[in-house]
């Protein structure tokens, strides 16, 4: 089965809206920041410029107890290198918010 992935822009009109863990719809999906929504929220936090190029998100996982929260993990590209990070994020009408930081790297 294909992964779908939900962005901000799609919650609404292709994925049905937001469907949260324990939640009654079938196949349900965590919403997945884009690699620009990703890029910007990394920017806001940082203060510094990322390209949406430089990053590639992997996954989130929500939270029951925390509808709007999620742990997500991403690639990016820092000194020609990618790697693996990992941090916690809130999704509102404004998009995507970095509410841990720093992240922690992976392996």
């Amino acid at each position: 089965m294909a992964r779908m992935t939900c962005t901000l822009a799609t919650l609404l009109s292709v994925c049905g809206g937001i469907a949260w863990p324990g939640s009654a719809a079938a196949g349900a999906r965590e919403p997945v920041p884009s690699a620009a929504e990703l890029a910007t929220a990394l920017t806001r936090q940082t203060r510094k410029p990322v390209p949406a190029a430089d990053v590639r998100p992997l996954d989130c996982e929500g939270f029951a107890e925390e509808p709007t929260e999620f742990a997500c993990r991403w690639r990016q590209r820092v000194n020609g290198r990618w790697l693996r990070y990992s941090t916690y994020f809130a999704i509102d009408g404004n998009g995507w918010t970095i509410i841990d930081w720093p992240p922690s790297r992976l392996k």
